[in-house]
């Protein structure tokens, strides 16, 4: 189970809601993973390192965190690629979201992955191999002038969906297939 956890001004009532659901979390064996967000400014996690000191903390297995590499880049206003970010908590993170965006002078426009802004291959090569990760491409999602996220009013034809989600699959295998080599020429 994936959430954002909120701004930091709520800190003490996030945490209130966490110790609340965490024995149910623990008699059910699920994690709940909080994602680090994407937009906006004083979030509780505005890095990997406040997370991984907020996940100590709470000193739960049940508790990690979700890892989303495209946040990571644009709530930093590109100053931070998650490799960098993810170092000082790859031991509290559970499940890392795939993203990515193009940087343009209009904002950023969310694209397949490999395609954009986002070092991959630095991330891919910190990932633990048993991490759990999963791609999101929010293509109806637009980041004008780098603002907050607006859902574009009409919705993306499947052909463009299907070949997204392709280039993207195609990116991670051979991201695999390259760092297991050893080489970084096939990319």
């Amino acid at each position: 189970m994936t959430t954002n956890a909120g701004p930091m001004k709520n800190r003490e009532g996030i945490r209130r809601t966490i110790d609340a659901v965490l024995p149910r979390l623990e008699q059910a064996d699920i994690a709940l993973a909080l994602e680090n967000p994407g937009h906006g400014k004083g979030d509780l996690f505005d890095s990997a390192r406040s997370w991984a000191s907020f996940i100590r903390e709470i000193g739960s297995r049940h508790i990690c965190l979700n890892h989303d590499a495209g946040n990571v880049f644009t709530y930093s206003q590109e100053a931070t690629q998650p490799a960098e970010d993810i170092t000082a908590a790859i031991h509290a993170v559970g499940h890392a979201h795939l993203k990515d965006v193009v940087s343009r002078d209009a904002g950023w426009k969310f694209c397949a992955l490999g395609r954009g802004s986002v070092d991959y291959q630095k991330y891919w090569a910190i990932l633990p191999s048993a991490l759990l990760v999963s791609i999101e491409i929010p293509l109806r999602l637009e980041r004008l002038q780098r603002r907050d996220r607006q859902r574009r009013n009409t919705p993306v034809d499947i052909n463009e969906i299907r070949d997204t989600l392709q280039r993207s699959l195609h990116f991670v295998t051979m991201l695999g297939t390259t760092l297991d080599s050893g080489s970084n020429d096939a990319i």
